[in-house]
């Protein structure tokens, strides 16, 4: 079975928050490896009020489907909550996601248990 981890990344690949412009990039792990699943581009930062940030969010756990790990370099206000009341296991990183996908995966797996 595939595992999905969604990290919000920069222009150059690196975690950011979610008020920036930024991607949200879900990676995909089959047969050992990671992968890019799916991309979203996101201006949460630009939302002109807190209804339509909730809308926004809406859209966001929408995109998510079945991928419930989170990787950003902070969350805050809104949609920290908004991401909390969808069952999302948040994880603040700061850098290059890629080499802790494997250690997320493990310990969000055992966690489960």
């Amino acid at each position: 079975m595939a595992r999905e981890i969604g990290v919000f990344v920069n222009e150059d690949g690196m975690t950011t928050v979610l008020n920036k412009p930024c991607q949200l990039v879900i990676f995909r792990k089959e047969q050992g490896l990671w992968n890019v699943g799916r991309k979203m581009s996101l201006k949460l930062g630009d939302a002109a009020n807190l209804a339509e940030l909730r809308i926004r969010m809406g859209e966001i756990i929408s995109f998510l489907d079945r991928c419930n790990i989170l990787l950003a370099e902070d969350f805050q206000g809104a949609a920290l909550h908004e991401l909390e009341k969808a069952g999302a296991g948040l994880w603040e990183v700061i850098g290059k996601p890629e080499p802790l996908l494997d250690y997320i995966l493990s310990e969000e797996e055992k966690s489960a248990f």
